[in-house]
């Protein structure tokens, strides 16, 4: 749920068991001081059905680090929060992991990075995804970091959330944390490309594509879920926007948003992950599909660790029949917008 509010970027993933009788699902926005007017734009909600016909502890798994009660101080050296160890299926695996950091002190950062082994991949070790200071020492920060997908052997593979503060110890503090991974061969189709290298826009930068999934032909036609991810080195500073948007054949989607998602940074020192969802029903022909970013700041803004992923809500092995989109094979429920 990515949605950004003059500044402030709010976002996260979580599973929820929906109770019998079924009831809404609903998100609160309010002000807990001062007066004027607050407003939320262009928020988005991907609601997907995990155990109707997913296995929880084989099609999916989820850890999650409850502090909130009885909060943890970071300290100068990285600590280890959620994490996840467990022997996944060989296959593809999609990790969403998030954290929740209270802010204390205003004239200091919290750093979010992960650590990932075993599995048959290559170590990461403290791999940065968000740098943030806070604007107001009663300040929460809820964040989505960025998404993972890996390709694992079956052997015991670990992803763990990690944590530190560059001021007193104190300063920040852990309030809760979570991972949350999903087998991607459970469905019937994903397309997926990754770049960890920089891509550096210009001062007077236009839209430019940073990640693209070009000439793939779903097999059958399909409900999509899309997912465009980055880190944002916020070298603009204050009062200055980015802006991220999906589109699909030159189509921004959702056709329904605003023609993007835009974040102003609170610090020149911010590495911010932002976010962008999107969902189609994607004809069985050659499709395109660009992950874009745009600055309207005073240049050398920095993404990096860039993610585009766009997987069939049909089951794997569903017969090629396409489902609508409340269908209970259909794993998707309802994206809305603002």
């Amino acid at each position: 749920l990515p949605s950004p509010c003059d500044g402030t970027l709010w976002s996260g993933y979580s599973v929820v068991t929906a109770p019998n009788p079924a009831e809404n699902l609903e998100i609160f926005l309010g002000r807990s001081v001062g007066t004027g007017t607050s407003s939320i734009q262009n928020w988005r909600l991907l609601a997907i059905t995990l155990s109707a016909e997913l296995t929880e502890n084989t099609d999916w798994y989820r850890v999650i680090d409850d502090d909130f009660a009885a909060r943890v101080n970071l300290t100068g050296t990285y600590a280890s929060f959620a994490s996840l160890t467990q022997s996944l299926a060989a296959g593809k695996w999609l990790i969403l992991p998030r954290a929740q950091i209270d802010c204390d002190n205003i004239s200091s950062s919290a750093e979010v990075a992960y650590s990932a082994s075993g599995g048959g991949i290559t170590s990461e070790t403290d791999v940065l995804l968000g740098r943030m200071e806070g604007g107001d020492a009663n300040e929460i920060f809820q964040k989505a970091l960025l998404p993972r997908v890996y390709d694992l052997d079956g052997t015991s593979f670990t992803f763990t959330v990690r944590l530190r503060g560059d001021g007193a110890t104190g300063d920040y503090q852990h309030a809760s944390s979570e991972v949350i991974a999903i087998s991607l061969d459970a469905f019937a189709e994903y397309h997926y490309t990754y770049n960890a290298a920089d891509h550096e826009l210009a001062a007077t930068s236009t839209w430019e594509e940073t990640l693209g999934l070009t000439a793939f032909t779903p097999s059958p036609a399909a409900n999509f879920a899309l997912l465009g991810a980055a880190t944002v080195d916020c070298n603009f500073g204050t009062g200055e926007m980015q802006n991220l948007r999906l589109q699909i054949g030159g189509t921004t989607n959702p056709s329904t948003a605003d023609e993007s998602i835009k974040y102003s940074g609170s610090d020149i020192t911010d590495e911010q992950p932002l976010f962008v969802l999107g969902y189609s029903n994607l004809a069985s022909s050659s499709q395109d599909i660009d992950f874009d970013v745009w600055s309207e700041s005073s240049g050398d803004d920095i993404w990096r660790d860039r993610t585009l992923l766009a997987w069939s809500l049909e089951l794997a092995g569903a017969g090629g029949t396409s489902f609508p989109a409340y269908n209970r094979r259909n794993k998707f429920n309802h994206i809305l917008t603002r």
